[in-house]
């Protein structure tokens, strides 16, 4: 974080997409949604941690649905089958805490 405030200039621009650390994949099964994954926040974690270094948060949302049962299958359906409508539909159905990804825009002071 500090790298990308030292290089952006006063208002340029950020956006910063993370797994949710809260997300209904995890939540059921207690296992990571993305394994590689060193760092997961939470929304308001994540906006703080932006904040924190210099960024002011413009816009944030979280968008995402991944199932905790049939994760393979779900993989091939979403890329295959399922139409972006009803993964949106999907997605918005629930919580905000609980979808996959958490997408903050901000902008350097």
């Amino acid at each position: 974080m500090k790298e990308i405030r030292r290089v952006l200039k006063p208002g340029g621009r950020l956006v910063m997409r993370t797994v949710n650390k809260t997300n209904l994949y995890t939540a059921r099964t207690g296992k990571r949604l993305d394994p590689a994954s060193n760092q997961l926040y939470t929304m308001p974690e994540l906006i703080s941690l932006v904040n924190a270094h210099g960024f002011r948060v413009v816009d944030s949302f979280a968008h995402g649905f991944w199932p905790p049962a049939l994760t393979n299958f779900w993989w091939y359906l979403a890329c295959v089958w399922v139409p972006s409508r009803i993964q949106d539909f999907l997605s918005h159905s629930l919580a905000p805490e609980n979808r996959v990804n958490n997408v903050v825009f901000a902008e350097a002071t």
